[in-house]
């Protein structure tokens, strides 16, 4: 979630960003003018400066403190994934299927990361505010590109502890390393529902390093 904030624009362009935004707050248009006439038109250079960087920390902690992210993978199989998140092999990979109308609101509106070598630029009062989200919350640095991660955002609920919808977990995939005691239990967790949870396994390739993963027999 990193990025380089741009205020770089004419005073115009300005005053047009911010009437847009104080209308979309329920400022008339009258006040949402006169205010932006007020805060470009009156102010010195530095005194704009330094509301937009005030401007600038509020979006961050924001950003940090009210946008909920719940973050998924394309893939099932990578060996770094299972070693970063799943405890060195012996954890356990959910697998979501949206099977319902209902699952669209948890895993439908994902949406893909976009991975670079540079942190993303954005301007501020000239870029549409979705390529501003992108570049805050979509973005990661190349290195990171094997995860093929993809990121459902909730910018209305906000972060925290969420119930899942009823029937969107569709498999569990054990760790290659996962001890029999937790199989057992996690396979007792899911026996039974419906529709059914698959229960997978990744097992080492022979002679290579690389996993598979297949239902368990």
């Amino acid at each position: 979630c990193r990025f380089v904030l741009s205020f770089d624009a004419a005073t115009p362009q300005k005053e047009q960003r911010y009437v847009k935004f104080l209308r979309g707050q329920g400022v008339k248009a009258s006040d949402a003018r006169r205010r932006a006439r007020g805060l470009f038109g009156d102010r010195t250079r530095r005194q704009v400066a330094q509301w937009e960087q005030e401007r600038l920390a509020q979006f961050t902690e924001q950003l940090r403190n009210q946008v909920g992210m719940v973050c998924l993978s394309e893939i099932s199989n990578d060996l770094l994934m299972w070693s970063h998140y799943a405890d060195g092999h012996r954890g356990v990979c959910v697998e979501f299927t949206a099977r319902e109308p209902r699952h669209v609101d948890f895993i439908g509106s994902a949406q893909p990361v976009t991975y670079k070598d540079e942190i993303p630029q954005v301007k501020l009062y000239t870029d549409d505010t979705q390529i501003l989200v992108r570049a805050a919350v979509l973005t990661k640095a190349s290195h990171w590109a094997y995860e093929k991660e993809w990121r459902d955002i909730d910018m209305v609920l906000g972060p925290g502890v969420k119930n899942l919808p009823g029937g969107v977990i569709s498999g569990v995939i054990f760790g290659c390393r996962m001890t029999d005691k937790h199989r057992n239990w996690i396979r007792d967790l899911v026996a039974g529902r419906c529709p059914p949870v698959v229960p997978y396994e990744a097992r080492q390739r022979e002679g290579a390093f690389a996993l598979d993963v297949r239902p368990v027999e």
